[in-house]
């Protein structure tokens, strides 16, 4: 952990260094790449019925992102994230998406695109948990999702352009964890159970995402995505504000909302970092 903390602010001066290399002048109408250093809070509710386990806080969150778009050819982006203690449950992710935009016409273009996500959540909550001794939890689970879609483009006015982007796909989801728990008693000396709490999972997926450019300077972002997974609908809402600063500086925030099979999540977090 402490190697952690020395080397995330050393990444980020390293990373402001090298913003004085970079060219004088960018046309962000047809090119964007950004980076940026991330914190904020994330906060988790974790419901379990089957044993009357309730708990919700909030903890510290870190994390880079970077993204690329080509205008009319793709975009890519990248997010890795990292929780040190949320309801004594340390959380790391990575999240992978890429798009490709291609036959084209005067209403937009047609959208095909990947998503991938790796989460692993490792939870520890000890005696904490009124009628349990110990209670942990270890958890990765891996998302795949394949989808495609109409990007409906244009122009409001010539410092005003947005896109809609409705689609629909498929999801591949592999858990791969277990629970440990250890039961207060009586009677006493009642011994501990591990629960494998593994399971693969394909359900469908639809969404929609909405995208306004202002002045080339201010980018607004709002994103729905739908999951059908074992007969419940589970819902996620994202919005994202990027300003594009002089100096190659970019300033951003994410909010996001994610019903869970066992609860929700969610995040506000800022942003600093490189245009270029």
């Amino acid at each position: 952990m402490i190697a952690y903390r020395i080397r995330f602010p050393l990444a980020a001066a390293l990373f402001f260094i090298a913003i004085a290399t970079l060219p004088a002048e960018t046309d962000y109408s047809k090119r964007v790449r950004i980076a940026t250093v991330n914190a904020g809070i994330y906060s988790n509710e974790y419901a379990d019925d089957a044993y009357g386990i309730k708990l919700s806080g909030s903890g510290t969150m870190l994390g880079a992102y970077a993204q690329w778009i080509e205008h009319g050819k793709f975009q890519a982006n990248a997010f890795a994230y990292y929780v040190p203690d949320v309801n004594d449950t340390r959380v790391a992710g990575l999240h992978l998406n890429a798009d490709g935009y291609f036959l084209g016409n005067a209403l937009g273009c047609f959208v095909a695109g990947l998503d991938a996500e790796r989460i692993s959540l490792d939870m520890d909550a000890g005696a904490s948990i009124a009628g349990l001794d110990d209670f942990a939890m270890e958890n990765d689970i891996t998302v795949a999702i394949a989808r495609a879609g109409f990007r409906f483009t244009g122009k409001l006015s010539p410092n005003l352009s947005v896109s809609l982007f409705p689609y629909a796909g498929a999801a591949v989801e592999k858990v791969d964890g277990k629970l440990t728990l250890d039961p207060a008693g009586p009677p006493a000396m009642t011994p501990p159970m591990t629960i494998d709490i593994s399971d693969d999972n394909a359900y469908p997926v639809w969404g929609v995402n909405l995208t306004m450019r202002v002045f080339h300077a201010f980018e607004l972002t709002g994103k729905y995505l739908a999951r059908e997974c074992e007969g419940e609908r589970l819902d996620t809402l994202t919005a994202q504000v990027n300003a594009y600063l002089p100096l190659h500086l970019v300033a951003s925030w994410q909010y996001k909302l994610m019903d869970e099979t066992s609860g929700t999540s969610s995040y506000h977090l800022f942003g600093i970092g490189a245009a270029f």
